[in-house]
């Protein structure tokens, strides 16, 4: 509704990935279990005489990227949240922050799923099945919600399209933009890169995989769910400027519809839709983070600080439990600082693409160390 038809190239692109570079990513993957490597950081490390320096500039990387990552998550739940109780910040008492209230049960979450024990090999098959629930809540979520626009507020797709065209407002929606093609281009390209370089993705794709079987699945799977959840958006978006054309700057546009329409109960099944997408963004983007922190930034401080002298404590299970518990912390509440410094500026779906093109830098040394006999530390090092 805001900026056009301008997410579909950045499935597009996660898609061709899938369907396109199969086997490649079959041999990242035995690439990774062969080496237990377990990180982004780790691989692009172990690509380049395992470097030390490398690895910990990509975590840092990392870290700078997802930060507003994380932080568009708290701020769509408390959002989210604000709009169907209608609790907004002049309504709420002064000590109830929302996006504070959504970190501090995000940060329990994190740690419940992610850091309740060491495991070597950095799986977490519970984490997965939560995910994998969420997966089917948030697609149900979005379709009941089209379903409703479609069908209840107008009589059918054909009905929209014919209001669509003859509204002025709504006609925007299929208007070519200036530097189409350099746009169009640009998204599939950073789409595409998400599937290596996005941490959760590459937590996902990657890291908690137990067979090759999953991934040929995922193969098939991954780009029909991407299709199923996208088919409903440009339905939702027409209706909403047909209903609401001055809602489609605000980030809770979704749930305006059905509350506009006097149905709390269709805004409240996309209120649930949207809080279990964030939650299982935040831990898997917590969790990937804390990995590639605690393994590739503290733990080699650790140990360099205790070859000087300086340290007495070894680094036991225990500690390295409790590092990677407080590194969620730290991560969490940094998205929050974000969160409030950024407040009245940049929309949700700007701050996923600014996560998204910052990431995108680690792809010349991630590949290329995979694919470049020539490529060395000095060149990663100077790209990143």
């Amino acid at each position: 509704a805001q900026y056009g038809w301008w997410f579909a190239p950045t499935y597009l692109g996660g898609i061709c990935i899938f369907l396109f570079a199969h086997q490649f990513q079959l041999k990242m993957l035995k690439l990774v279990k062969a080496q237990n490597l377990t990180s982004i950081a780790d691989l692009i490390g172990s690509r380049y005489g395992k470097s030390p320096l490398l690895a910990a500039s990509v975590a840092l990387i990392c870290l700078l990227a997802l930060i507003p990552y994380i932080s568009l998550q708290l701020r769509a739940v408390a959002a989210s949240f604000a709009a169907i109780t209608g609790m907004g910040p002049a309504v709420a008492p002064w000590f109830l922050d929302l996006a504070a209230a959504v970190g501090l049960a995000m940060i329990g979450f994190s740690i419940l799923f992610g850091a309740r024990r060491l495991s070597l090999a950095e799986q977490h098959p519970g984490l997965m099945d939560a995910v994998a629930f969420e997966s089917v809540v948030k697609l149900a979520a979005f379709c009941i919600v089209g379903v409703f626009v479609t069908w209840q507020l107008f009589d059918g797709i054909n009905d929209l399209i014919i209001k669509s065209a003859a509204d002025d407002t709504a006609r925007s929606l299929f208007q070519p933009k200036e530097n189409g093609v350099y746009i169009y281009v640009t998204h599939m390209l950073l789409g595409a890169l998400a599937m290596f370089v996005l941490p959760r993705q590459f937590q996902v794709n990657f890291i908690e995989n137990t067979d090759p079987e999953e991934l040929k699945k995922a193969r098939w799977a991954f780009p029909l769910y991407l299709f199923a959840i996208n088919f409903f958006i440009l339905p939702i978006a027409m209706g909403g400027m047909l209903i609401a054309p001055d809602l489609r700057t605000q980030d809770t546009f979704l749930l305006a519809l059905p509350l506009l329409a006097d149905r709390p109960d269709i805004s409240l099944i996309a209120f649930i839709g949207g809080l279990s997408t964030a939650t299982s963004m935040v831990i898997m983007a917590t969790l990937a983070l804390s990995i590639m922190i605690s393994n590739d930034v503290i733990t080699p401080l650790w140990i360099r600080a205790r070859r000087s002298g300086n340290l007495m404590s070894d680094l036991t299970p225990r500690v390295i439990l409790l590092t990677r518990r407080l590194t969620m912390v730290v991560i969490i509440v940094l998205a929050y600082v974000y969160h409030k410094l950024t407040q009245g500026g940049l929309p949700l779906v700007s701050n996923g693409l600014i996560a998204m093109a910052l990431l995108a830098q680690l792809a010349p040394s991630m590949l290329g160390g995979l694919l470049w006999i020539r490529a060395n530390l000095t060149g990663a090092l100077s790209g990143l």
